[in-house]
């Protein structure tokens, strides 16, 4: 039975370590990974917003709660096109309203 892809990759990484430990000795495995660890959790705040916005854009094109040419009461207008990026429709007064 072939190991699992976690398994390797904790396997790698351990061995990983342990090299970057016997070719640099003055680096430790421990602060290795808390460095790690902070940068994890910088990128998880820095990508935030994208990852909320991607994941709000996907349930949109699911749920798809617009369609081209449905009346929207909120704006008072027409849906023109409806996309992973948002929506984008006219107003009755003839004006664009994007979202």
């Amino acid at each position: 039975m072939p190991p699992s892809p976690v398994s390797t990759l904790l396997l790698t990484v351990l061995g990983l370590l342990a090299a970057l430990t016997v070719v640099f000795p003055t680096v430790q495995p421990v602060d290795t990974l808390g460095s790690l660890g902070i940068f994890s959790i910088a990128i998880g705040f820095a990508f935030r917003d994208i990852l909320e916005n991607l994941l709000a854009g996907v349930l949109l094109l699911f749920r798809a709660p617009f369609r081209t040419g449905d009346e929207v009461e909120g704006v008072r207008g027409t849906v023109q096109r409806s996309c992973r990026k948002g929506s984008a429709g006219e107003r009755e007064d003839g004006t664009a309203a994007e979202a």
